[in-house]
């Protein structure tokens, strides 16, 4: 996640989403754009919802979830997939995928529009855990849906006995910053890596 450079994380902020920067090469997901025109807009105020840990056939729709996620931020922050390849804006179901197979446990999260929310995290030793793809689906936002995330994951690090969940996120979105602050977070510290348009800034939590 954070020491590997490659994916981020984003959540409910419609031009501040969250962006989780996770390992050092390429893969990202999302929904279509024309599901979007079907209905599913923002609705404001909290639903029900349920967090699960996805199989490996759940892969193609999250995804899109996290294309679809960070298809925002990529816009809002001028991201291409010429400047910055390994946005989950232009993730891969494979690069999902191949993440699961080193590791990687993928959540999901689902109301009645059906998935709206993904996250994936991965254990860097005993005590150590990372959260990646943080990723609420445009039309899913505004309902408390990353904070949710967030409190299963520090559920799921307690169960397996870690104390502490690191992230990575662009330290140009000053929202998203402010945001994970709000969840816990504290800056460790910041770092411009030459592939990437923008600095990284490494947070955890204690658990």
């Amino acid at each position: 996640c954070l020491f590997r450079h490659r994916h981020f994380c984003h959540e409910p902020h419609p031009k501040a989403e969250m962006f989780q920067y996770v390992g050092m090469g390429r893969g990202m997901h999302t929904i279509e754009q024309d599901r979007l025109s079907q209905g599913r807009r923002n609705r404001p105020g909290r639903a029900m919802h349920t967090i699960t840990q996805l199989a490996p056939e759940d892969i193609p729709a999250a995804a899109e979830v996290i294309r679809q996620a960070f298809a925002t931020v990529a816009e809002a922050f001028d991201l291409t997939e010429e400047n910055c390849p390994t946005s989950g804006a232009f993730l891969r179901d494979a690069a999902l995928a191949e993440e699961l197979d080193r590791g990687a446990v993928l959540y999901g999260l689902s109301d009645g529009d059906g998935l709206s929310g993904c996250m994936s995290l991965k254990r860097k030793d005993g005590a150590t855990f990372y959260l990646e793809k943080l990723a609420v689906a445009p039309w899913s936002r505004n309902r408390g849906y990353g904070g949710a995330l967030v409190a299963h994951a520090v559920e799921e690090v307690r169960r397996a006995g870690g104390g502490t969940i690191r992230i990575g996120a662009m330290y140009e979105n000053r929202e998203l910053v402010r945001w994970y602050g709000r969840q816990g977070f504290g800056i460790t510290g910041t770092r411009k890596f030459a592939h990437l348009p923008f600095v990284v800034c490494f947070m955890e939590r204690r658990v």
